[in-house]
C-alpha cells in the first residue's frame, strides 16, 4: 500500500468518525441529537385482501408464509379487520379480510402475547359481548 492510498483510507476513517460524533447522518443528511428518540416503527403496508374460505381460522391464515409464517400472530389480523371481524373464533365464508405487514417487533411481540393469553377455543355461534383479552392495548 503506498502512502497516498494509505493517507486516503484513514482521511475515509476519520471523516467517518467525525460524522458519527457530531450526529451527523451522511446517507439523508440530517443530524440527530443523542437524546433525540427516533421512531423506528415502520409504516403498515396493505399486503392485500384475502376472501375467507370455508374452514379458514384466524391461525391458519397468519401461519401461512405468504402472510406471517407464525400462527401466534393471530391477532394481527383481528386488529386490522375490527370494523370486519367481532370474535377472532367467528370467521366467515366470503369475509373479505385485509393482511397488513410491517408491523413493529413490539406489535409482534404484543400479539404472540395476546395469543397465548386467550383460552382455548369453545364452540359458540353467536359473537361474545365480551372477549376474554383485551386486543386493543
Amino acid at each position: 500500500m503506498n502512502f497516498n492510498t494509505l493517507r486516503t483510507a484513514l482521511a475515509a476513517v476519520l471523516m467517518l468518525t467525525i460524522g458519527c460524533a457530531t450526529g451527523k447522518n451522511r446517507v439523508e443528511g440530517t443530524t440527530t441529537s443523542k437524546t433525540e428518540s427516533v421512531d423506528m416503527t415502520p409504516v403498515k403496508k396493505t399486503h392485500g385482501n384475502y376472501t375467507v374460505q370455508k374452514g379458514d381460522t384466524l391461525w391458519g391464515l397468519s401461519s401461512k408464509d405468504s402472510n406471517y409464517g407464525d400462527p401466534f400472530e393471530w391477532p394481527l389480523i383481528f386488529k386490522s379487520n375490527k370494523g370486519t371481524i367481532q370474535d377472532p373464533d367467528l370467521i366467515y365464508p366470503k369475509q373479505e379480510l385485509t393482511i397488513q405487514k410491517g408491523f413493529s417487533k413490539a406489535e409482534m411481540a404484543k400479539a404472540k402475547k395476546q395469543a397465548l393469553e386467550t383460552p382455548a377455543y369453545s364452540p359458540h355461534t353467536k359473537p361474545r359481548e365480551t372477549l376474554p383479552v383485551n386486543y386493543d392495548e
